[in-house]
C-alpha cells in the first residue's frame, strides 16, 4: 500500500484536524524519536536550533495572545489604553512573522527533515496540513485588518475579529506544541547537519 494512502486510511480513524485533536495520533506519537519534552533543556544539543524554535514558538504563542487579549479588552472597555490601529498593526505584525516561519519550514526545514528521518513521513504529512489550516486562519485575520488607505470599513465588527483571532490562537497553539514534539528531538539528534 503506497504512503498516501495509508495516511488517508490513518485520517479516517484518527482526529487529524488541527481545529479539534487534542494532542498528537497515536500513530504518530509512536514514530517519534523518543526524547522527552521534559530532558530537551539539559540536551547538549539544546542551545541551538532546538531552542531557537522553542523561543520562536513561544514568541509566536505571545503575539497571539497578545492580539485576542488587546480584542477583549477594546470589546469590554469603553476607552482601552490603545487604538483599533495599534492592535491592527500588532496583528499585521504577527500575520507576517507567522507567514514567514511557516514558510522557512515548508521550504527548509520540512523537506530536510523527510530526508533524515524518513519514518516521520506522517508527522510531517500531520504538519503541514496544520500549516494549511493555519495560513487560511491567518489570512481570515489578514483580511479583517486590512482597509485600504488606513480607513476602516464601515461593516468592520470587533467582535467578529475578536472570533476569528481566538480560532486562530487555539489552531496556533496546537500546532506548535504539536510541531516541537516532532521537530524538537529532530533537531537534538542531528544538531550539527543543520
Amino acid at each position: 500500500m503506497n504512503e498516501a494512502k495509508q495516511y488517508e486510511q490513518t485520517s479516517a480513524r484518527e482526529n487529524l484536524d488541527v481545529l479539534t485533536r487534542k494532542q498528537l495520533p497515536a500513530s504518530i506519537e509512536r514514530q517519534l524519536i523518543q526524547i522527552p519534552r521534559d530532558t530537551w533543556s539539559q540536551h547538549p544539543n539544546y542551545f541551538g536550533k532546538a531552542k531557537f524554535f522553542i523561543d520562536y514558538h513561544n514568541s509566536l504563542k505571545q503575539m497571539s495572545a497578545a492580539l485576542v487579549n488587546n480584542l477583549e479588552v477594546m470589546l469590554d472597555s469603553p476607552k482601552p489604553d490603545f487604538t483599533l490601529q495599534e492592535v491592527i498593526h500588532q496583528g499585521q505584525g504577527f500575520i507576517q512573522t507567522a507567514h514567514h516561519h511557516h514558510y522557512m519550514e515548508d521550504h527548509f526545514y520540512f523537506p530536510h527533515f523527510r530526508r533524515v528521518e524518513r519514518e516521520l513521513g506522517k508527522g510531517i504529512d500531520l504538519l503541514d496540513g496544520d500549516h494549511k489550516s493555519l495560513s487560511n486562519a491567518l489570512n481570515d485575520v489578514q483580511e479583517r485588518i486590512s482597509f485600504p488607505n488606513g480607513q476602516v470599513d464601515p461593516n468592520f465588527s470587533l467582535g467578529y475579529l475578536h472570533e476569528r483571532a481566538v480560532k486562530l490562537d487555539n489552531i496556533l497553539k496546537r500546532h506548535l506544541d504539536d510541531e516541537e514534539e516532532i521537530i524538537i528531538p529532530i533537531f537534538l539528534k542531528y544538531e550539527r547537519s543543520y
